[in-house]
């Protein structure tokens, strides 16, 4: 009888212990945000610049083409040619030129019209499809926040000064099948540091490259007669130019004011060497003494230095490295400060990686290359310097993502990595944050980090509920762990606007998570610690009732508020999805919590069908007068 007791107390306790498990597998910690409050003597009410009530948002721009502008994008649909615009009558979304921060063009669009985005001076990334056959006159022209240019594989024709003044455009690839690049087509990119002219060239007007003043490397491949006049004018951080063997003249001022280029590399008939050589020394007297022209083949690395002289009696040495193969482009710049002018003393040094990443197939290169150059410059710079600031900051060409083994070769590293995206998204991760993912990469399987979101309107009854018309959705494409400085582009936002982010609950009420100041050029840069795909977020401007004494400064206005602030505190970034104390979000909480139930149930049932079947086994008869 006591063996018969003993069972049953076991059974009793293997259920008892079932029923915690079962309890524990629905405890779940939510962490959400903080509210705190606090006002901001520095915010300016939103004065828009445009008056809207008088502003077409839409309408047509070719034969079979119409356009649509909403929170800052202007998206294409349709197909064919774009009409070419002549002043004075530009392109009809002219008048919303500072708020374009990006444009949508659908496959199937084969001409951009001249002057279409002319002074777009807040576009940023510009993507073009496959179908795209010709860029008109002046179509990008003086576009100084462009960064990204895809120009896709079918393009054939880029117009005259068609990118004329992209002052901040780092990185340039122009398609195998281009034939006809019109006079000053990249006239003043002063960002542009590498080039290369595809072969299939056939025309090619002046000036196209005159006053990129930081271009170190140019390679004509075109199989052209002469290289046109003025063509590389005012360069004067050039180093290395390739020719190609076609090549038998140089025209007028095709390298004057080079003064740094030191090789010409040409496999053109010998006889024609002296030739170049003479007409590049007219232009560029330096040349005789101290360049040579080469048969050979240069090497993928081009480096250049430049010694400053300081206003305070400090010296300046920036040395610039280019690395160009043919899916990524690295540049690194290293500015090594002395503050009592001898090179050989101790100062400080500010390192800039850029790394554009033209496809997917791009990142095992990039992960190197970016690996042996703060190699290098740690090897080079650490032992007598100290380190300011070290940047490493993604292009992403395409629709693809950091992998994950580029993201574990930054994890830990004491730098700040920002990723641009196809669409514009920016993130900047400070890397001694992130650590290193354990999830392995297969042929069938690729983890990857996709910063991407979109800013789109607010449903009404957001609006009304911050007693803002202000309001804008977020959404992101991803879910991301990572702590990173998101920033956000907003549209007709100026400087010192105070943006709210808010979570949108399943009820529809909106649960504030954090206050920041909008910068110069229009963006909230937010800190979060998690985003997720699975969840809505609105941002409001100036919403009234708001307590703003929390609100973050960005760094890039932190000189304007003086000691008004002084950032001693670490900001603290902000989980912005539900999250459990295990990790994870809330669909992968769901999903692990219903296969514990399912799984105690049956382990349960197993359990307790095992027991009594052993004690019927036994001999045991229940009686239900004693039983539970």
């Amino acid at each position: 009888m006591q063996k018969k007791n003993a069972k049953l107390h076991i059974a009793r306790l293997i259920c008892a212990l079932m029923a915690l498990v079962l309890l524990a597998s629905l405890w779940v910690l939510p962490i959400s945000a903080d509210e705190t409050t606090g006002d901001d003597p520095y915010a300016d009410p939103v004065e828009p610049e445009i008056d809207w009530s008088t502003v077409t948002t839409s309408g047509a721009c070719g034969a079979s083409m119409s356009w649509s502008y909403e929170n800052g994008t202007l998206t294409l649909v349709g197909e064919g040619e774009m009409t070419n615009f002549r002043e004075p009558d530009m392109a009809p979304w002219y008048p919303l030129r500072s708020e374009i921060t990006r444009v949508v063009i659908p496959n199937g669009v084969n001409s951009i019209g001249s002057l279409a985005f002319y002074e777009c001076k807040r576009l940023k990334t510009v993507i073009f499809p496959d179908s795209m056959r010709t860029v008109g006159s002046y179509a990008f022209a003086a576009c100084e926040g462009l960064e990204v240019l895809h120009l896709g594989a079918g393009l054939q024709t880029i117009g005259a000064a068609a990118f004329y003044g992209c002052l901040s455009l780092g990185q340039l690839t122009l398609p195998y099948g281009l034939q006809t690049l019109g006079y000053q087509a990249f006239y003043r990119c002063e960002s542009l540091s590498t080039v290369s002219i595809p072969e299939h060239l056939t025309q090619m007007g002046s000036s196209v490259f005159a006053y990129c003043t930081n271009l170190l490397r140019a390679e004509v491949n075109a199989r052209l007669g002469a290289l046109p006049e003025w063509t590389f004018y005012g360069c004067e951080r050039l180093t290395v130019v390739v020719l190609p063997a076609t090549v038998s003249t140089v025209e007028n001022y095709a390298f004057k004011n080079c003064d740094e280029l030191s090789t010409v590399y040409y496999s053109g008939d010998t006889g024609k060497t002296a030739e170049i050589r003479e007409s590049i020394e007219t232009d560029l007297p330096s040349f005789g003494s101290s360049g040579y022209i080469s048969n050979g083949s240069p090497s993928d690395v081009t480096i250049s230095g430049k010694y400053t002289e300081n206003a305070d009696g400090s010296v300046t040495q920036e040395n610039t490295s280019v690395q160009q193969k043919e899916t990524v482009t690295v540049v690194s710049k290293v500015e090594v400060t002395r503050p009592n002018g001898n090179l050989a003393s101790p100062g400080t040094y500010k390192a800039d990686v850029t790394v554009t990443v033209e496809n997917k197939d791009g990142w095992s290169d990039a992960q190197k290359t970016v690996q042996e150059t703060l190699k290098e410059i740690n090897d080079t710079y650490s032992k007598n310097t100290t380190a300011e600031s070290v940047d490493v900051k993604v292009y992403v060409k395409d629709d693809s993502a950091p992998n994950t083994a580029f993201v574990n070769e930054m994890a830990g590293r004491d730098v700040t990595m920002s990723v641009v995206t196809q669409n514009g998204s920016e993130w900047r991760v400070d890397c001694t944050e992130v650590t290193p993912s354990t999830k392995i990469e297969t042929d069938t399987q690729k983890v990857s980090y996709d910063f991407s979101y979109t800013v789109g309107t607010a449903p009404a009854s957001w609006c009304e509920q911050l007693g803002t018309s202000a309001c804008y959705s977020l959404s992101f494409k991803n879910i991301v762990q990572m702590k990173a400085e998101v920033l956000v582009q907003l549209p007709s936002v100026p400087a010192h606007t105070n943006a709210f982010l808010y979570r949108v609950e399943k009820d529809g009420t909106l649960t504030r998570l954090q206050a920041v100041v909008v910068d110069q050029n229009g963006k909230a840069h937010f800190y979060l610690s998690t985003v997720s795909s699975d969840t809505q977020y609105a941002v409001g401007l100036n919403v009234p009732d708001e307590k703003t004494d929390d609100v973050i400064i960005p760094d890039e206005l932190m000189t304007q508020y003086g000691s008004a602030v002084d950032r001693l505190q670490k900001i603290d970034y902000v989980a912005t999805a539900h999250e459990s104390s295990w990790g994870m979000d809330a669909k992968q909480v769901t999903k692990i919590m219903i296969a514990v139930i399912v799984g105690c149930v049956v382990l349960i049932g197993v359990v307790m069908y095992v027991v009594n079947k052993l004690r019927v086994i036994n001999g045991y008869t229940p009686k239900y007068e004693t039983e539970e």
